[in-house]
């Protein structure tokens, strides 16, 4: 036997001795997962309700049926907002599934803090804090709207930019999107059309006061129909920009996707308490 067949011979034997001594575990104590307070809300000024959702989490190899809801809704939590000074108290609403508070009760106002504590029978206490940013969003410019004829439909896409603001440390939240409506129609149909260069959310690391540029997706130009094309762009704190960040990225149910972890900055519990300031504008096509 020549010295290549013996390697190939030693390695069978390793093999089918490494398979021989696999056993099936089947009696694994799974660690205990307790279910965890899953906390979301996003404050700005000027919103006639400042609006915060408390659920809980599932645990792990928890049965659900396919047609429930996500989480449960904790609707008898003690919700509370403070901004250092005063303190307002949240009250569930069923209508909404959320904990509200009026603006008159809890103004949110530019550069301030605002403290979030929740807690809940059972011993639930988390905590979160954020800060309402302080700048106005920049302006957002219309470079142009380009027509194209597909199958003698009309179809358009804009490109936009913004400059970036002078402070440092600023995140950007972008959203694109028409509204059409016609003559006898009771509501507008709003559609969100998002971009074909450009993300959604950006911050200006590597960006400081330069130009972020963008194009929509294409949009079907409906005759006899009054469009108008509108734009978003709000002025964020890090936590906003994070937890949205995680979630565009986020790649679904792809089997092949790694594990995604979606950001917090509730102590204690999961989900997210964050800022931001809005402005939009829009034009007529």
């Amino acid at each position: 036997m020549n010295g290549n067949s013996l390697k190939i011979v030693l390695m069978l034997v390793t093999v089918i001795f490494l398979f021989g001594c696999e056993e099936m575990v089947s009696d694994v104590d799974a660690p205990e997962s307790l279910p965890k307070l899953v906390v979301t809300g996003f404050i700005t000024p000027g919103m006639p309700y400042t609006a915060v959702t408390v659920k809980k989490s599932r645990p792990l190899y928890t049965t659900i049926d396919n047609y429930g809801s996500d989480f449960p809704t904790v609707e008898d939590a003690y919700v509370t907002i403070s901004d250092g000074i005063d303190s307002a108290y949240l009250t569930y609403d069923i209508e909404y599934d959320s904990y509200r508070v009026s603006r008159e009760e809890l103004p949110i106002v530019p550069g301030r803090v605002y403290t979030l504590k929740v807690t809940a029978p059972g011993g639930y206490e988390v905590e979160a804090t954020c800060t309402v940013p302080s700048d106005t969003p920049p302006d957002i410019e219309l470079v142009k709207i380009d027509t194209t004829i597909v199958n003698e439909s009309i179809n358009l896409n804009a490109s936009i930019k913004f400059k970036d603001l002078e402070s440092a440390d600023n995140y950007y939240g972008i959203t694109a999107g028409i509204v059409n409506w016609h003559e006898g129609q009771m509501n507008p149909v709003i559609t969100e059309i998002g971009f074909a260069r450009g993300e959604p959310y950006v911050s200006d690391k590597n960006m400081n006061n330069q130009y972020f540029s963008y194009s929509t997706n294409d949009f079907y130009y409906f005759s006899g129909e009054t469009q108008r094309l509108f734009f978003t762009i709000a002025v964020t704190d890090v936590h906003y920009y994070n937890y949205h960040k995680v979630l565009y990225n986020y790649e679904g149910v792809n089997p092949f996707a790694e594990p995604t972890k979606l950001y917090s900055n509730i102590r204690n519990g999961l989900g997210v308490f964050a800022a931001y300031i809005l402005k939009g504008v829009a034009y007529d096509l």
